[in-house]
């Protein structure tokens, strides 16, 4: 990143606020940064079974990402 874009987008934060932006993104993906990676998992996985055609690969890799879903479901619920 050069000077000139790294002062564009210190003018950008600074005449939007900071602290504020980050804090309003910060609350946007609050409890949702999980499935979202889970959903990237699963196009991966898809994309992957369109240009390979293994579906024992896409199937297991888009179980991976469901479970990792709810051991984070899991682990959430027993700490409350």
């Amino acid at each position: 990143m050069n000077f000139i874009e790294k002062y564009i987008i210190k003018l950008i934060i600074n005449k939007i606020g900071g602290s504020k932006m980050f804090n309003s993104i910060r609350t946007l993906l609050q409890g949702k940064k999980t499935y979202l990676i889970c959903l990237g998992l699963v196009v991966e996985a898809l994309i992957q079974y369109s240009a390979d055609g293994d579906l024992g690969s896409c199937i297991t890799k888009i179980l991976a990402a469901f479970g990792g879903i709810t051991l984070k479901a899991g682990i959430a619920r027993d700490t409350k």
